[in-house]
């Protein structure tokens, strides 16, 4: 009720901006301990950079208009469902597929073991595929 757009379209980037500053303070929460300002980025630019690359992919994968709004309606449900995912799978994928740094970056910043760390990734986006698709 809070949405003063009038298209579609302003609908979707009103989500988006929502999701991206969801997103960016999780992550900022996960991170206060680690805080390195020398690897200080925008999160923000990345996040809109993914959802550009996101777009792209969706308009070749999803032709018509209801494989659109099945694939909008999931990416809706992504913020739910990295929340139900364990801390330590979400703080994995946030990490490694917002951030992008290779595995061996993303272990090191968790503190864990590349295979540990592949391991939570393969799990987390199994479930959150699962998420997604129930």
């Amino acid at each position: 009720d809070q949405f003063r757009g009038s298209t579609e379209g302003e609908f979707f980037a009103w989500l988006r901006t929502i999701l991206s500053r969801n997103l960016i303070d999780a992550f900022r929460h996960y991170r206060r301990a680690k805080r390195d300002e020398a690897r200080n980025v925008s999160l923000e630019e990345q996040i809109h950079a993914n959802f550009r690359h996101s777009e792209a992919l969706l308009s070749i994968c999803a032709s018509t208009p209801s494989e659109r709004a099945v694939t909008n309606e999931q990416l809706l449900r992504l913020p739910q469902a990295l929340d139900a995912l364990p801390e330590a799978q979400r703080r994995a994928i946030v990490l490694h597929h917002l951030q992008g740094p290779k595995l061996a970056e993303t272990a090191q910043a968790l503190g864990r073991s590349e295979s540990a760390v592949g391991g939570l990734l393969h799990r987390g986006l199994k479930k959150l595929h699962d998420l997604l698709e129930a």
